[in-house]
């Protein structure tokens, strides 16, 4: 059986200031979010600690 899967795949949002300047990524339409090939991509998680973290959010955050 051959492999056919990609090692350093990403599906990332369509997020019309950042992925369209993305090298290597390709938009598909019917998923609306670009596929990736590149190993480079990471993911920023923050985690809201506070006593009142349900009742308040940190959203929108716009990083550069």
């Amino acid at each position: 059986m051959e492999d056919d899967a990609k090692r350093d795949w990403q599906i990332i949002a369509d997020n019309p200031g950042f992925a369209p300047y993305i090298d290597g990524c390709k938009f598909k339409k019917n998923w609306n979010a670009y596929e990736c090939d590149r190993d480079t991509l990471s993911m920023l998680v923050f985690e809201n600690d506070d006593w009142d973290a349900i009742d308040r959010t940190l959203a929108p955050i716009y990083l550069k």
